[in-house]
């Protein structure tokens, strides 16, 4: 027991740390070569073309605030993944590890394929009210352990998951406090509200 309790504070402000920091520019994303990383972190490419970009564009040139600007995050990711699948088996993914074909996600590849987006988005320019941080992580160990994206609101400092694992591929990700992520809190009732698969709503936190 004292050795778990060793090696439990040895890991997780390792974790705590990492995820609280912003996330790295890094090199930039061709609209030509997005990666989309699936099916036992397997990777390809996609492109977004014009048109297409145009309309994740205007989702952001809408908002006029954070919270705002948190909802187009969440249908601007949707909308990208939505791209992805025309192109790639990702449309095939179901909710958390329910799928068995090609084009499956796991949290992992999930959590990655949220940050590549909202990369594409902060290179773009698009984030006014946000930074991309790094993944945000919670378990223990090898226990129940998750991952997802996450952006941290630059006017209040609160860091805010964007999470997609829940649901099927092109559905708009769950957005929520980091610290109520971590706590496996509800997601918020309106966000919960656009979900109509029963099976869904019963494997939601």
């Amino acid at each position: 027991m004292r050795l778990l309790t060793l090696l439990m504070a040895l890991i997780l402000p390792g974790c705590s740390v990492n995820e609280n920091q912003p996330l790295p520019v890094g090199s930039p994303i061709s609209l030509n070569a997005v990666p989309m990383q699936f099916d036992d972190r397997r990777v390809e490419t996609f492109v977004i073309n014009e048109s297409q970009w145009g309309e994740i564009e205007s989702m952001f040139k809408a908002a006029s605030s954070a919270e705002e600007e948190r909802q187009a995050i969440r249908q601007a990711v949707a909308r990208f993944e939505q791209i992805a699948g025309e192109q790639l088996p990702t449309n095939l993914d179901q909710r958390k590890n329910r799928g068995h074909s090609s084009g499956q996600m796991d949290c992992t590849d999930e959590s990655t394929n949220t940050t590549t987006a909202l990369r594409l988005f902060r290179q773009h320019e698009l984030l006014r009210w946000h930074r991309v941080m790094k993944k945000a992580f919670r378990g223990v160990m090898e226990l129940d352990t998750h991952w997802t994206g996450q952006v941290q609101d630059l006017e209040t400092g609160v860091i805010y998951v964007v999470d997609g694992w829940y649901l099927a591929s092109g559905r708009p990700p769950f957005v929520q406090p980091s610290k109520d992520w971590k706590a496996k809190k509800p997601f918020p009732a309106d966000q919960v509200a656009e979900v109509t698969d029963p099976e869904t709503l019963q494997g939601l936190p």
